[in-house]
């Protein structure tokens, strides 16, 4: 049980803090404390380490506690507080870097989802681009179509003005023709 096991290990950590505050420590106390942690090193989570007794003081953590019996005069409780100190930084230096490592992930995707938008925002707006390019393409085409045609209709009245006119020109002529013909015919009535 997770709960029961953090219990025993706050349990030594104040019991390891009392000896090691007292003026004549009981060292094998201290060592059988120290041995207890060892065994059950592997199940010492990292708030177990970290955590201190009185949070105004974080030397009283089982990590700082370790750290300072380091220094011990006495060299089993100072190389069995070595062995712990390094179990403990190996702990806590590896959730740090899982925690680097995490925040970093987490960065790269809200830096990828963030291109992603911005990739979205640019692909929008060169389409929006796109599409008025398009439409003043197609303006100017109706445009272009619209000016033909009506060229093309100017052209085509253009063309019946001349023919009609063309064609007064010919009936006038044809009366003017027609009308001399007539005084020809009526002089050589009168001659004969």
């Amino acid at each position: 049980d997770g709960e029961a096991s953090t219990n025993k290990i706050l349990k030594l950590r104040d019991d390891l803090l009392y000896l090691s505050m007292r003026e004549e420590p009981d060292l094998m106390k201290m060592i059988d404390i120290l041995d207890a942690l060892q065994n059950v090193q592997d199940s010492i989570d990292i708030p177990e380490i970290v955590l201190s007794s009185s949070k105004a003081d974080e030397r009283e953590s089982l990590g700082m506690l370790v750290r300072q019996l380091r220094k011990h005069e006495d060299n089993d409780v100072s190389s069995k507080a070595m062995i712990l100190w390094h179990v403990f930084r190996e702990k806590v230096q590896a959730e740090q870097r899982q925690m680097v490592a995490e925040e970093k992930r987490k960065k790269e995707r809200e830096e990828a989802k963030a291109q992603k938008k911005k990739e979205a925002k640019e692909k929008k707006s060169r389409k929006k681009n796109m599409d008025s390019l398009i439409e003043s393409r197609r303006e100017e085409e109706d445009k272009e179509r619209e000016e033909k045609a009506h060229r093309k209709e100017k052209r085509k009245a253009e063309s019946r003005e001349k023919k009609e006119n063309a064609k007064k020109q010919k009936t006038k002529g044809d009366s003017k023709a027609k009308e001399k013909e007539a005084a020809k015919k009526k002089k050589k009535k009168k001659k004969k």
